[in-house]
């Protein structure tokens, strides 16, 4: 994949290729937008691109084919590292950028330029954002720093400031189902829900690109309504791992708004949900638009919360729970 491939992104790339013509490379790249949007793929196709072996001097690409751009593929080229959240965590962890640092300043074993990736950087907390502001206010010669995040405003000025800023748009619907069809082969009811859950931007989607995620997200919608019968019930995802909340928030999202959509239009084309569409017909009619909408208002609220606070998300959860029941 090249940066031909990247769909919805045109103006981002093409800063990074004009930088590549002109042989004017930032030490340091901010790419920022919605979750899923490519950031990361671009940042990798950039990286192979700045270190492609058959790339000509002035060229705007990469090869795809030569052995520098299938290791960065394969994710095992020894120049090019992705720092991103450890398992179980719910931050990117100080000793994380000191092993950035350990490398940062060393000359590359096999590459034109060092590249390191940090995925999610508004996730680092305070002591990985500080000891990362003193790595870019002193920038390596041989290495590039890419920083990706879905909320800049988390980062330090500082560090901002430090970049070189390249802004990532939402993908459209059309967009979206596109890729899902033809990069991840799911069939088009899949393609079509994580779609949708796409204009949200609260997750990216080639996470749950899988065959069963029709079976994943109907079992969320399950246990909140199981919930909802009987609040005795603890739900679920009050266990789930913190990357998995802004999937399950997501999920009922767009179940909810699935509803009020049908109860105001009665078009099941317009539908997230396209396997439900009896269920949402039945469930619709017990909730009017208006609170119908407040739902949706606690869902969006919950999400802000839980990206821009440190609150627990069990708690967070919980009252929005408790508020959709009363």
């Amino acid at each position: 994949m090249s940066f031909k491939d990247i769909v919805g992104q045109d103006k981002p790339v093409s800063i990074l290729q004009n930088a590549l013509a002109k042989n004017r490379l930032a030490h340091a790249y901010l790419f920022y937008g919605h979750s899923g949007v490519g950031k990361v793929l671009t940042a990798l196709n950039f990286a192979k691109a700045v270190n492609c072996l058959n790339r000509p001097d002035a060229g705007v690409d990469c090869c795809d084919e030569c052995v520098s751009c299938k290791k960065i593929d394969a994710g095992n080229h020894m120049d090019v590292s992705v720092v991103k959240l450890l398992k179980d965590k719910s931050h990117i962890l100080i000793e994380q950028i000191r092993q950035l640092q350990s490398q940062v300043n060393l000359r590359p074993y096999e590459a034109k330029y060092k590249v390191f990736i940090i995925q999610d950087a508004e996730c680092a907390n305070d002591e990985a954002q500080s000891a990362l502001l003193k790595t870019l206010e002193e920038p390596p010669v041989k290495s590039i720093i890419i920083l990706t995040t879905s909320n800049p405003e988390a980062l330090l000025t500082t560090i901002i400031s430090r970049c070189q800023s390249a802004k990532f748009y939402p993908l459209n619907v059309d967009s979206s189902l596109d890729i899902l069809v033809k990069r991840f082969a799911l069939d088009k009811d899949a393609a079509f829900f994580l779609a949708h859950i796409a204009q949200s931007g609260l997750v990216d989607i080639s996470k749950y690109a899988k065959p069963n995620v029709l079976e994943n997200k109907n079992k969320i919608i399950a246990d909140f309504n199981s919930f909802l019968n009987n609040p005795g019930v603890e739900l679920s995802f009050l266990k789930a791992q913190p990357e998995e909340i802004p999937w399950i928030l997501s999920v009922l999202l767009w179940w909810y708004r699935d509803m009020l959509i049908f109860k105001e239009t009665g078009k099941p084309e317009l539908l997230a949900n396209k396997d439900r569409l009896k269920d949402l017909s039945e469930y619709s009619k017990s909730l009017s638009v208006l609170r119908l909408g407040d739902i949706i208002s606690s869902i969006m609220k919950t999400s802000q919360i839980l990206s821009e606070t440190n609150v627990s998300a069990k708690l967070a959860l919980t009252v929005m729970a408790t508020d959709i029941l009363s």
